[in-house]
């Protein structure tokens, strides 16, 4: 056991090292009349600074395993070890740091994957939502103009200024090698937006998690690189994944019919409010969503981000007081949406918390009271079609588990209106933010998969079979379902502080 702690730490060092001098992120966009690739910011790091870091974070993590034994008695000793460790780094690292950590892990974890890779990319042209027929000119040299265009009408293109309003965006391909031709063009299209905050993250390190991800679906994978806060705010990213997915549409020919969007955590929260944003501008919609821990409630002060203390994403030192550490992650959410948004710099907190709440593109389970109106819309007096199936997958022990309470109980609310379709909650039990990711070997993550892929199958095959009271909560322990962990066992104890926290829900979940 010491040697393999030896061992752990040492590659802890590696990984930190590489930081230094692994290639940078890259993401594309217009510039000057030319395509450019646009390099989101690293800290180059000191030996000294490196060795630190190393022991800050991994090194500290294997000591606190040893001493206090393993967090949940359903982990392996390795896998507390990286949970902690990633735990420690939020306290150390700051947004360069971790970017650089980021690539540099994923680096290091380059082996051979199932999977195909081919790299598209394409040019946006942002237009008002009521100015989708005007004639276009798009900007750039002759490599730009022979790349796919897609014009997005958008009632949020007034928050862009006018110089920023084309940019390219890449994307990757991710087929299982083992996919024949024909079984493609029939397969599953999962549009996959890779979470990280906002503000970390890209086609790279995504890869290796969503490699394995797109094999065991059965599913043809696009994986898309949006961009980045803090140097990109609110609507940048929402942009580019409405973008890719009318890529696939229109450049890709893909029918809506066979496409899943699916995200993790922040990526979540964006395939969520890419889903509003096409029901409010009267687009075509996926034919299913798929949410993976995803982070819905950017006041982030409900309970569980303070009471749920053996997630990685508890990133505050544990003596600070639950306002401390609720205005922690608010300030980290802060990064994405900026102050135009929700009233300005000079609003007060509870104005931030209210513009925040009546925001569906910021909030996507705020839909349920707010409704959704846009002048592609309102023209024509047509309603927005409801949302289309939803599965949202949790960990019992995630920070963000009241944002998926809250997510499911509002598309519940949502479907009894006629407004959504239904939504399935899976809750995996003393299972971290993103486990399906974070240790996709475990009995629990496979089972995870595997009740994705069923949701996957049956949703594009007509077979979905709507739950009752529109909402249905699955609990899983150790890959079994326990029947008794119900939504009124799941949800009941949860929603009073629910509730206290978000002024905005003043009614009750159907149990």
């Amino acid at each position: 056991m010491s040697m393999a702690l030896l061992m752990l730490l040492g590659l802890a060092t590696l990984i930190v090292a590489l930081a230094a001098i692994f290639p940078r992120a890259k993401v594309s966009k217009v510039e000057n009349d030319k395509l450019v690739p646009y390099e989101a910011p690293f800290r180059q790091f000191s030996i000294l600074r490196l060795l630190y870091l190393a022991v800050r974070t991994f090194g500290v993590a294997a000591v606190q395993s040893l001493v206090h034994g393993k967090e949940r008695a359903t982990r392996s000793r390795v896998i507390d070890i990286v949970i902690r460790g990633m735990r420690n780094s939020g306290l150390v690292l700051d947004i360069l740091d971790m970017r650089s950590l980021i690539h540099s892990m994923a680096a290091l974890a380059t082996v051979p994957v199932p999977v195909t890779v081919r790299e598209v990319v394409w040019i946006v042209q942002l237009v008002s939502a009521n100015a989708a027929s005007s004639p276009l000119v798009v900007p750039g040299s002759q490599e730009t103009r022979e790349m796919p265009t897609i014009v997005l009408a958008s009632e949020l293109a007034n928050l862009v200024p006018e110089q920023n309003r084309s940019w390219a965006i890449a994307a990757e391909w991710l087929v299982p090698k083992d996919m024949s031709e024909s079984d493609r063009a029939v397969a599953p299209v999962v549009l996959y937006v890779h979470g990280g905050g906002f503000t970390f993250n890209s086609l790279r390190t995504t890869r290796m998690n969503v490699a394995p991800l797109a094999k065991s679906l059965g599913a043809s994978l696009l994986s898309v690189e949006y961009r980045l806060s803090p140097e990109h705010e609110y609507p940048a990213a929402l942009h580019d994944v409405v973008s890719a997915y009318l890529y696939l549409i229109r450049h890709e020919n893909v029918d809506p019919a066979r496409i899943v969007v699916m995200g993790d955590s922040a990526g979540g929260n964006l395939v969520l409010a890419a889903t509003h944003f096409l029901r409010a501008h009267g687009l075509a919609l996926p034919a299913a969503v798929v949410a993976i821990s995803p982070w819905t409630d950017l006041p982030s002060n409900l309970p569980s981000l303070t009471s749920h203390k053996y997630d990685f994403c508890v990133t505050r030192p544990t003596d600070l007081s639950p306002e401390v550490q609720a205005n922690t992650q608010f300030e980290r959410s802060g990064r994405y949406y900026g102050g135009a948004a929700v009233g300005g710099p000079e609003a007060s907190r509870d104005e931030t918390f209210h513009a925040l709440r009546s925001n569906t593109y910021l909030c996507p389970w705020a839909a349920v009271h707010t409704p959704l109106s846009t002048t592609a819309l309102s023209d024509s007096g047509t309603l927005p079609p409801p949302m289309p199936p939803v599965l949202v997958t949790s960990g019992s022990d995630e920070v963000f588990f009241d944002d998926h309470v809250l997510l499911a109980a509002a598309l519940q609310r949502m479907a009894a209106a006629g407004r959504a379709w239904g939504v399935f909650h899976h809750v995996i039990e003393h299972q971290v933010h993103e486990f399906v990711l974070v240790d996709s070997g475990a009995v629990d993550s496979l089972r995870a998969t595997e009740a994705m892929r069923e949701f996957i199958t049956a949703a594009l095959g007509n077979t979905l079979t709507k739950p009752v009271d529109d909402a249905q909560l699955t609990y899983y322990r150790s890959g079994t379902v326990i029947p008794d962990m119900d939504k009124r066992a799941v949800w009941g104890p949860r929603w009073e502080g629910i509730q206290a926290a978000c002024k905005q829900v003043d009614w009750e979940p159907v149990y």
